[in-house]
């Protein structure tokens, strides 16, 4: 019959209980730094959501600036529905849940919220999907910052910027349409059927005026012609000049 020791079960138990002191304390450690470095953070919200779009925490500046709370356990298991205006929350959640759905993260996206006074401000947010071990999304993180008064007219700046340079780009896009059109038709008047003069060869053009014939190419072409004498040309000029002779 065996006996079983029972102190070194307890010397096990204790071993154990005190790696776990030790595991709970290094993340009670891990979890004190990220509050105070998010708590920190310069005009900017920290949060994170379950799969539903309920908090599950946030940072100082937006408990006590934007939503007015005293403590994260007045807002945990709340939603953007129960602390901001109707057309705001829908946005969020509309935003949360497509991140939720295709696993794609917002970046830097500008959008307007309200202070628990109601004062409207910009920010710049983002939000990120969170993934288990196994990879499944669970939540979301996010992390908004606001836009100043220059910044906002810096972004406007730019976006007129931008607009200027694609006006100029459908103005050029438009000339060089102008140009095509008109050589297609020059090519098209070049292709027809020509009259000419069987006598001096001069061509008629469409408004009834004859022309030389390399006068009426070049004004409708890109050719040009310079002028010399063909040998059986030349041989009647020399022929012509022998009997002057």
């Amino acid at each position: 019959m065996e006996v079983p020791l029972k102190s070194n079960t307890r010397a096990g138990t204790s071993i154990e209980l005190a790696s776990l002191r030790r595991k709970l304390k290094i993340l009670q450690k891990e979890r004190d730094i990220l509050r105070a470095l998010v708590d920190n953070l310069p005009d900017s919200h920290c949060f994170v959501k379950d799969r539903k779009s309920r908090f599950i925490f946030t940072n100082s500046f937006m408990l006590d600036k934007i939503i007015g709370a005293k403590s994260l356990e007045e807002i945990v298991g709340k939603t953007d529905f129960d602390l901001f205006p109707k057309k705001l929350a829908e946005k969020y959640f509309r935003d949360e849940q497509r991140v939720i759905r295709t696993g794609k993260p917002i970046v830097n996206r500008e959008e307007k919220t309200v202070d628990k006074d109601g004062n409207e401000y910009w920010l710049l947010t983002t939000k990120v999907p969170l993934f288990s071990k196994n990879g499944k999304i669970v939540g979301i993180a996010g992390m908004s910052r606001k836009v100043s008064a220059n910044q906002k007219i810096v972004g406007v700046v730019g976006l007129s910027k931008d607009i200027t340079a694609i006006k100029r780009m459908e103005i050029e896009r438009k000339r060089i349409i102008k140009e095509l059109q008109k050589a297609i038709k020059n090519v098209r008047t070049l292709s027809g059927l020509l009259p000419i003069c069987f006598s001096c060869k001069k061509i008629r053009d469409d408004q009834g005026y004859w022309e030389q014939v390399d006068k009426y190419i070049e004004k409708h072409s890109e050719a040009e012609f310079t002028h010399g004498l063909c040998p059986d040309c030349s041989n009647k000029i020399i022929k012509s000049l022998d009997l002057q002779e």
